[in-house]
Formats: structure tokens, C-alpha cells, sequence
């Protein structure tokens, strides 16, 4: 008998900013790594003979917690990457449940009616997982491996393995970060799915999905993904005032807000970039907005977050986190390798924000009014654009 362990991968930047990432190379998240750790534990004791992984970094590093102890080598493999998303690669998933509801649907409830501008057809990846399994386990009679890959690389084999049509993949569970399933072949080459999505070694803490609730609901759509517009000055102007001046009397009680300075700042860095100055909404509400000065510091190829802010409602939540999705989505892609935000140290929470998410704080400057921190945030994904 060959045993096959199969592991999604720990908490990545599209899971946390609630992004689409399907061959997008992301970076784990502080949970995540936390994650891992917990998978480590889980596969200390476990005999594994080889370990392959998806070639994209999310599971690399996932599947070093089983190689490392084990002093084991990762085979990368691309055919076990996720589904390409065509067009839909880093967009929000609040942006295509508001522009494209109907294929959103399908994508997650009958992929085979799921037509997107440069995706990968289900039929044919689902064909590229399945063939990708079942060579290693061909090459691997006898022995115990552990695969690497992702989540709807799971449903998709799952549900093939089970003989469950595209139509009715609802039927196959989605499975949280760095959970874990065991697929047994027998000398025939026939396959059983042992368990499936086990997460039993992550505490509801570090739960990813303990945190989300869209994978519970039929439809997947989610009312806490957020989207995000460029900010209109012609007729958004007094909100963008309203959200700066609650910022500063956090900091300045008493002072004057510069309001001629913002304006000025504002117009300067939406000229810049058209994606520099974005508001973001829950539904149809308009609830935060983040500013970046793609300009300054470009020299040092890093990205500076001007101004962010998000109502106190949703800062509760833990759905502000997806506005620095956004300040990485445009970032990255413009070959910046770090995030710089500075925050007044009298801002507990700014402060905790910056470092629930990976920031480091780096320096403090005074900038005539108040002492500021400054973090950054390390976004270069390793091995991109060797």
C-alpha cells in the first residue's frame, strides 16, 4: 500500500487580504508561520519517504516543515500549482462578487461553467492534478510521501477521486490552512481517500478559516471582502477631510488639521498612480481609504503608506488588513521590496496593527508636531524576477 499525505498550504497574503491568488507567487503570513510550526509538530513523528510540492513559494515553505526534520529534499513540481485565474489574478474578491457574481458562482459551485479571460479550464486542471498524483504515486509504490499543493487543487482531485461531477462540487469540503488529508493506493493503483481536511493540530486561534465565513455559506460569497475604487475628489472630497481629521485628533487634540496640505498631497499622488488612492467598500459602503506617495523613497525600492484609514466597525474586525493587501498589490508589481508606514507611537492601535501583519520597526523621526515609528514590511517574494 502507498500512503499520500496531501497538505494545503499555511496562511498566504491572498488568504489574509482576501485576494485572488491562484499561480500569483505570495508570500506566507505571520499566522501562517505559526501554521507551519503546528505542521511540524503534527509530522515529527510520521515516517515520510519523499516530499513534492507546488513550485509557487506559499508551499515551498509549507512543505519545509515536513523536510526539514526530516533532512528530506522538496521536489518542485508546476503541475501541482493552483488553477490559473486569468484576469482575475490579485483582484479582490470583493471586486468580482460585485462585477461578476454569476461567474464567481460557478467557479465554486460548477466550475465547468466557469469561463474567465485567460484561466485554465477546469476540465484541464483538473487533469493536471490528478496525473501529477498519480505519477508520484506510481514512482513511489510502497512508500509514504507528502504532497504540498493547494486548495482547490484538493477539491478538484477529491472530487475526482470520489466520482463527484464539476456540477456538484459543493459536495467536496473546502479545508483550511495547512490541513491535511491521507490518500491510500493499493497495489492496482486504486485510490481511497482515508480523511480529509483534517486540521486537528491548529488551535481555533491560528485558524484561518476560524476567522472567514464564506466557505460555510452555499453561495462562497462573502460580505466582509472588501473592493476597492479610486478615490473621486470632484465628489468624494469631504469624506476623504472627515476620515483625515478623525486620524489627526487621535494624535493632535486641539491643533489645526492641514487640510490645504492633505488636499495638495492627495491630488499630487492620485496623478501619480491610478491605483495610488483607493477607497475601500464593504457592499456598497464606502468604509476606509489608503493613500500612497508612489514617489517618495522609490530610490531605495521602497513603497510608502501616506495615510490609511478605516472606521472604527470594521477596524474590530480585522478586515483593515485588507487595505494593506492593496498598498502590496500595487507595490509589488512595480518592483518595491518593502512597505513603509509610519504611525505616531501614541497610536496603541496602529502600533499593533503594523505588528500583527509583519512590520519591524525600523526608526523613529520627529516630524515638528509629534514623534512618529516607522515599520516596514518585507514584500519580496523569493526567487521573483531572478
Amino acid at each position: 500500500m502507498t500512503y499520500i499525505y496531501l497538505i494545503r498550504h499555511a496562511e498566504a497574503e491572498g488568504n489574509l487580504y482576501r485576494r485572488i491568488h491562484g499561480q500569483y507567487n505570495s508570500l506566507i503570513t505571520p499566522r501562517g508561520k505559526e501554521q507551519i510550526k503546528r505542521l511540524e509538530e503534527r509530522f515529527r513523528d510520521i515516517p515520510i519517504d519523499a516530499i513534492y510540492s507546488s513550485d509557487l513559494h506559499r508551499t515551498i515553505k509549507t512543505a519545509a516543515a515536513v523536510s526539514r526534520p526530516k533532512n528530506l529534499p522538496i521536489i518542485p513540481r508546476p503541475d501541482l500549482r493552483e488553477i490559473a485565474m486569468g484576469v482575475w489574478e490579485d483582484l479582490t474578491w470583493g471586486d468580482v462578487e460585485r462585477s461578476e457574481p454569476d461567474q464567481l458562482y460557478a467557479f465554486n459551485n460548477d466550475p465547468l461553467r466557469w469561463t474567465v479571460q485567460d484561466a485554465e479550464h477546469f476540465e484541464a486542471f483538473q487533469r493536471r492534478i490528478t496525473d501529477a498524483i498519480r505519477e508520484i504515486a506510481l514512482q513511489n509504490r510502497g512508500k509514504t510521501v507528502a504532497i504540498v499543493t493547494h486548495g482547490m487543487a484538493l477539491r478538484a482531485f477529491a472530487a475526482e477521486i470520489m466520482n463527484i461531477e464539476p456540477g456538484e462540487i459543493s459536495r467536496v469540503p473546502h479545508s483550511d490552512n495547512t490541513s491535511v488529508s491521507l490518500l491510500k493506493v493499493d497495489e492496482n493503483g486504486l485510490m481511497e481517500i482515508e480523511f480529509y481536511g483534517d486540521n486537528a493540530h491548529i488551535p481555533e486561534e491560528l485558524s484561518t478559516f476560524a476567522r472567514q465565513k464564506w466557505w460555510r455559506e452555499a453561495t462562497t460569497f462573502d460580505s466582509s471582502n472588501m473592493r476597492f475604487e479610486p478615490l473621486c475628489l470632484d465628489t468624494q472630497a469631504d469624506i476623504y477631510l472627515t476620515w483625515r481629521e478623525k486620524a489627526w485628533h487621535m494624535a493632535y487634540e486641539g491643533k489645526e488639521p492641514p487640510v490645504g496640505r492633505w488636499l495638495d498631497g492627495v491630488r499630487r499622488n492620485a496623478q501619480a498612480h491610478s491605483r495610488a488612492v483607493a477607497v475601500a467598500y464593504l457592499g456598497g459602503e464606502p468604509v476606509g481609504v489608503i493613500e500612497l506617495d508612489v514617489n517618495r523613497a522609490a530610490g531605495e525600492k521602497v513603497g510608502v503608506i501616506e495615510f490609511v484609514y478605516v472606521e472604527d466597525e470594521v477596524r474590530k474586525t480585522g478586515k483593515g488588513t485588507q487595505l494593506l493587501g492593496h498598498a502590496v498589490s500595487v507595490y509589488r508589481p512595480m518592483g518595491r521590496e518593502r512597505v513603509r508606514m509610519s504611525v505616531y507611537k501614541e497610536n496603541d492601535l496602529a502600533i499593533e496593527f503594523c505588528e500583527r501583519n509583519g512590520f519591524c520597526p525600523v526608526c523613529a523621526e520627529f516630524d515638528g508636531t509629534s514623534e512618529q515609528k516607522i515599520y516596514e514590511l518585507d514584500i519580496t517574494v523569493p526567487g521573483e524576477g531572478a
